[in-house]
This record gives C-alpha cells, structure tokens and sequence, in this order.
C-alpha cells in the first residue's frame, strides 16, 4: 500500500473482491481517497459478514476473511473520509452465482484435473464449497458499495 500511484489522479478506484484480503480496509480506503481526484468515485465489490465466522477453516480466514459486517465496512471507508456512500446488497444475487460456479466446476472436474492436476482441483473445490456453505448459511453477504471524495 506504500507504492505512490499519484496523488489525486485518478477519477474512479475499482474493486472486486480485493478488500477482502486486506486486514486494514480503512487504510486502504484512506490510500484510494488520496488517488482521487476532488469528485472522484470508489466502486468496491466485496464479501461481509453477516454471521459468525469462527467455525470456517483457518487457511480460509487467514487468507480471504477478515470480514466486517457491512456497517462496519461502511463506517470505515468513513472514517477514510469519503462522502455519499451507496450500499447495495447484493447476496441474493451471490448465493446463486456462487452455486451456479460449484456446479460448473464440477462439472469441469475431468478437463480441470488434466490441465492443472487434482490437488488443484481439489483446492480449488474446497474453497467453492466453502463459499457455497457460507453464502447459504447466511453467514457472509456481498455487496457494492460505492462513494465520493469530496470536492
């Protein structure tokens, strides 16, 4: 988070499942503030918590889940400073796209385990069924959550 981008440069930040690994979502959102032009606009797609986590895999929280609930989310790119924050939730949508893609990857399991090996694969379908078990036990949403620097 270090690397000088140019302050004030740019008109939109773009994020699609990106906070979600980054433990500091408030420093990261002070970083994208400081991109933007006065005006400018930050779009981020991203997973939260709407349940309790503590039962899922360590190597899964470790790397994918040091989730906030989505008031907390919102709050902390706040806190960053930005103005009109739009909150959209969108797990309705996710629940289904998440079980539609465990489907197809396996459905693919043959032409995956050729190219890129079983243990691959097998990593691979564990953390979609992760995905899917959390999504539908309503223990992790998703959403858009767009804002503005001011002007």
């Amino acid at each position: 988070m270090d690397i000088d981008l140019g302050h004030g440069s740019y008109d939109l930040v773009t994020s699609w499942l990106v906070f979600c690994h980054i433990p500091d979502k408030k420093k990261v959102s002070e970083r994208c503030l400081q991109h933007l032009r006065p005006g400018g606009n930050m779009l981020v797609e991203d997973l939260f918590a709407l349940g309790d986590l503590s039962e899922v895999s360590e190597d899964i929280r470790v790397n994918y889940f040091d989730l906030p609930n989505i008031q907390d989310y919102k709050q902390q790119i706040v806190d960053a400073g930005f103005a009109n924050i739009q909150v959209e939730d969108l797990t309705t949508d996710w629940k289904d796209y998440v079980q539609d893609r465990l489907k197809a990857f396996i459905s693919s399991e043959e032409r995956y385990v050729r190219v890129h090996g079983r243990p691959t694969y097998q990593a691979l379908h564990n953390f979609y069924s992760c995905i899917v078990r959390l999504f539908t036990s309503d223990r992790v949403g998703g959403g858009r959550i767009s804002a503005t620097k001011p002007t």
